[in-house]
């Protein structure tokens, strides 16, 4: 598989549609397993769980589109930790964050649901950020929201 940043490369164990997984030696350092495994995600079709472990400690990512990130780390002393671990195989919609980005936008205050609102109103002509009531100068690889002339 190809890295995001070029090269060649694999993930130690990927489950479609539940989890991509690097594993480190134990007392590792598991930051760089998980910035490894960010070089991966798209090539295993951007599951909703990254996870990284030195088989003593495990961290589970969260990766749901539109959704907070969280991280469960853990080890396995607790019964209950086990079973987060078994959520990674079997259910992973179980580990998804309760929080949608949107309610969290949305309860952020006014401004922003305001400018939401007001940015849903604009066609595709110039550039222009509702937050700061400016044009911006115009990109080929970037559409985000254009006023109408």
């Amino acid at each position: 598989m190809c890295k995001t940043i070029g090269g060649q490369g694999w993930a130690d164990v990927w489950l479609r549609g539940h989890f991509g997984w690097e594993y480190k030696k134990k007392r590792k350092n598991l930051d760089e397993a998980y910035q490894q495994l960010l070089l991966y995600r798209e090539d295993l079709e951007n599951p909703p769980l990254l996870v990284v472990c030195d088989l003593d400690r495990f961290e589970i990512h969260t990766n749901f589109t539109g959704t907070a990130k969280r991280v469960y780390a853990f080890d396995l002393a607790a019964p209950e930790n086990l079973n987060t671990l078994r959520k990674a195989f079997t259910n992973p919609e179980a580990l998804r964050p309760g929080t949608d980005l949107r309610h969290d936008y949305a309860a952020g205050g006014g401004r922003v649901r305001t400018a939401g609102r007001r940015a849903l109103r604009y066609s595709a002509t110039n550039v222009y950020c509702p937050m700061s009531n400016r044009q911006l100068a115009p990109s080929r690889s970037l559409r985000v929201l254009r006023r109408p002339g």
